[in-house]
């Protein structure tokens, strides 16, 4: 019996979308997180249906890395998909599948399915928390129900500028980058709340980090 961070997902609004078009986007995604973040992974990325996926990890900070990075790699690519996202702490009963995310059973992987039930029902929030410590699951909860408040306000059309914000983090280096005038990247700074998705993304990732 094992212990970590299951974290399952689903595309919001899947069945309005082009089908083929959304999987192929979903496919790149979830690739590129699962690279990005491959030493992380003690079951790596796996689309278990056409619009869901499910993965373990073994830190809750390594869960919250995973959910930043598809969220701003659907900004980078420019990619128009909305994601669920559920991290439930528990455990495995069966050997971990270190290759792919299957034939594994336990609480926490119910629990897990459970809660992403739940969450389809609601209509604002997009990243639930089940963690040993309630408290602090709602916390980074509440934390992350800005941070999407934010980013789900972003256009397919700023990828490219809103991307280069979020790597260089200010707008004098985005403005130098992209031959643009500071003022008028300093007023879409402050237009697209990027110190604030900033200073968001960095309150989630220090109460994340276990002590």
């Amino acid at each position: 019996m094992a212990k970590g961070y299951v974290i399952m997902g689903d595309i919001a609004n899947s069945s309005s979308k082009d089908g083929k078009r959304l999987m192929a986007d979903f496919k790149l995604v979830a690739e590129k997180v699962k690279k990005k973040h491959k030493s992380s992974f003690l079951s790596p990325i796996t689309i278990t249906l056409g619009d869901e996926f499910q993965a373990i990890v073994d830190t809750l900070s390594a869960a919250v890395e995973v959910i930043f990075t598809f969220e701003e790699v659907f900004v980078r690519e420019a990619i128009d998909i909305r994601m669920r996202y559920v991290v439930q702490y528990g455990t495995v009963d069966t050997d971990i599948n270190s290759k792919i995310a299957y034939e594994m059973l336990g609480e926490g992987l119910t629990a897990a399915r459970e809660h992403l039930l739940q969450l389809k029902k609601s209509r604002d929030l997009r990243i639930a928390f089940y963690l040993q410590t309630a408290e602090k699951a709602k916390t980074i909860e509440q934390l992350f129900f800005v941070f999407t408040s934010i980013v789900d306000k972003w256009k397919t059309k700023d990828a490219a500028l809103i991307g280069s914000f979020i790597e260089l983090g200010d707008y004098k280096a985005v403005a130098e980058r992209l031959s643009l005038n500071r003022s008028q990247l300093w007023k879409r700074e402050k237009v697209l709340m990027i110190r604030e998705y900033l200073s968001l993304r960095s309150a989630i990732q220090y109460l994340s980090t276990e002590k």
